[in-house]
Parts: C-alpha cells; structure tokens; sequence
C-alpha cells in the first residue's frame, strides 16, 4: 500500500484555485491502493473519515 501526505494552508473545497486543484487530487485518490492523511492550518475539525 502507498502511503500520500497532502500539505496545505487552507483545506476548504472552493477556497481558490490551489485549493481547487488539491481536491481534484483528493477525489480521485483510489482508496483500496492508498493510505492518505492531510496536514492543514485552516479547515474543518474533521475531513471525510478523518478528525483533527
């Protein structure tokens, strides 16, 4: 299994273009080959299955 850091200032969908761009990434990640975690400053408390 891989594993994927995302590091990101903002993690809020329609932010601005980077933002934007970084979800476009998230949403296509395949779950079943990957592990994911995200490293944000400003966002919500809890993203998809993940908690703060």
């Amino acid at each position: 299994m891989r594993k994927v850091a995302f590091f990101t200032e903002i993690l809020v969908e329609d932010f601005d273009g980077a933002s934007r761009t970084m979800f476009q990434l998230i949403n296509r990640i395949d779950q079943q080959n990957f592990k994911y975690f995200f490293i944000y400053g400003g966002g919500p408390t809890q993203f998809r299955d993940f908690h703060s």
